[in-house]
């Protein structure tokens, strides 16, 4: 009896040490990356919280990509939904060196002409009903990956540049940006890494022309209330996820 109670003994510390080192090859990271191109539209939204009379604008776009990686299947994107608010780099200066979003392969030309640049704003979280509420950063502004499997990559905008030129008929919107990982679900729940992607956006103005005749924005002409249109670029996301080894 002795020797069998022994063996058991023996038995479950071998099923456990082979339990725990299972758990320990589970923590492993795969990097996954992925090229992609997108197309959709942007419109304004009732949000405006730095209470400016700019609102926040709404992105959503169909993508083409597909996350790929080592011991990882490959997962095709499907869509983007995002949120941003932004204003004036220089109000008190509407032209600045501004760089363009090359149409073919959506590369960058530096300092390609003169005009209004907009850069994100600090927003607040609830200026209307709480006016001593702290702000948050910029970056807390948060796009939403869809994959073909349901699953969610979320990602928080860490800089956005947006240059407007005075292109006849419709002014055009040159834009680049870049953003952090955070999160999503299923196997991307904790998923890490980070995104870049540029884009031209046509901007239709509701109610009066964005820019005046030198291709800036005249201060004493009223700003039109919201602008909207189409957007389309492309980008590439690097990200990290755990997975079994």
């Amino acid at each position: 009896m002795k020797n069998r109670n022994i063996t058991f003994t023996t038995i479950l510390l071998a099923v456990g040490c082979f339990a725990l080192a299972s758990l320990a090859q589970a923590d492993g990271l795969v990097s996954l990356a992925a090229d992609f191109t997108f197309s959709g539209t942007f419109s304004p939204t009732p949000i405006d919280t730095n209470m400016d009379g700019h609102f926040a604008e709404a992105h959503t776009a169909q993508m083409i990509g597909t996350v790929r990686g080592s011991r990882f299947p490959t997962t095709k994107l499907t869509t983007v939904s995002a949120m941003h608010e932004y204003g004036l780099l220089n109000p008190g200066d509407n032209c600045t060196s501004c760089f363009r979003v090359n149409e073919d392969d959506f590369s960058v030309q530096e300092n390609a002409y003169i005009g209004p640049m907009a850069t994100l704003i600090r927003p607040i979280r609830d200026p209307v009903h709480n006016p001593n509420s702290s702000s948050y950063g910029a970056e807390e502004w948060t796009s939403v990956y869809t994959l073909e499997t349901g699953e969610l990559i979320f990602a928080q905008t860490t800089a956005l540049q947006i240059c407007v030129e005075n292109v006849h008929p419709i002014p055009v919107c040159h834009v680049r940006g870049s953003e952090r990982i955070v999160g999503g679900t299923g196997r991307f729940k904790n998923a890490t890494g980070d995104i870049s992607f540029t884009a031209i956006a046509p901007t239709y103005t509701s109610d009066g022309p964005l820019l005046d005749q030198n291709g800036c924005i005249d201060p004493t002409r009223p700003m039109p209330s919201f602008s909207f249109g189409p957007i389309y670029g492309a980008g590439r996301m690097n990200v990290q996820v755990a997975v079994a080894r």
